[in-house]
């Protein structure tokens, strides 16, 4: 793979991705059986962690680091702001936040998150992935186009804690990964009759309420295919992790 600077009219191709890095950032909601590409307005809510460290300066609050990654620190704001905005997906996947137990697991996996989003940024930083104001502009504007009115789009922002602004840098960010992959990711990923038949079995064991094969062989192909393209992902980022100083300081 080459390194060359890439802009965000050359990674426009790179949508299948997209699932594998809304998993990443810990903002995909697991279900069994789905599409790829579903259509539906996805919120981005990653955090900016320079924002939020902004933020605590100008109100004079004392920052406390709860991790750091080659140096760069993630502070117990980004971390409690992550988090808040995540709580729904988290519940989502079956984590009953009221258990304490839970609740520690499901900040451990913001955690988490927030570092395989530094190692990214970090990796992407280093290999000259450039997004210009207008790419962050047409994907914005992508975005709220798919809301009903003006009304629908304020109400989505306040459910999951944001504005306009910190809606077109986590726009930024997520622009920034996803053309950081496609210069990792081998996107022509094959699906087999027999992975499919295995997979549809599964289900099928599991009392699954499921359609004949036939009917969700689509679906279920491209369930098996960003499987592979998730698994592919999680290998970027354990190598990233190899190679950097990570310290955890949250107890």
């Amino acid at each position: 793979m080459d390194n060359e600077v890439k802009n965000g009219s050359e990674i426009k191709e790179t949508e299948v991705i997209n699932d594998s890095v809304e998993e990443v950032l810990g903002k995909k909601k697991k279900t069994s059986i789905k599409p790829i590409f579903t259509g539906l307005i996805v919120i981005l809510i990653v955090v900016i962690i320079g924002i939020v460290s902004i933020a605590s300066n100008m109100f004079g609050v004392k920052e406390v680091s709860v991790a750091s990654v080659n140096s760069e620190s993630i502070t117990q704001l980004a971390l409690d702001s992550f988090y808040t905005q995540q709580e729904a997906a988290y519940q989502a996947q079956g984590l009953d936040i009221n258990d304490p137990e839970q609740l520690k697991a499901a900040k451990q996996q913001a955690l988490d998150n927030l570092i395989n989003q530094t190692l990214l940024l970090q990796a992407a930083t280093a290999d000259g992935i450039i997004i210009t104001d207008e790419d962050v502009q047409s994907e914005y504007d992508r975005t709220v186009s798919q809301f009903e009115s003006d009304e629908a789009l304020q109400t989505a922002l306040i459910e999951n804690n944001l504005t306009i602004e910190l809606l077109k840098n986590n726009i930024l960010t997520q622009l920034t990964i996803q053309g950081y992959l496609a210069t990792r990711v081998d996107e022509n990923v094959t699906v087999t009759e027999e992975e499919i038949q295995a997979l549809y079995d599964q289900y099928v064991a599991g009392g699954s309420n499921i359609p004949a094969l036939e009917e969700v062989k689509t679906q279920l192909g491209d369930q098996i295919k960003q499987q592979k393209l998730d698994s592919q992902v999680g290998a970027i980022i354990e190598a990233l992790k190899d190679t950097a100083e990570i310290e955890l300081y949250l107890e």
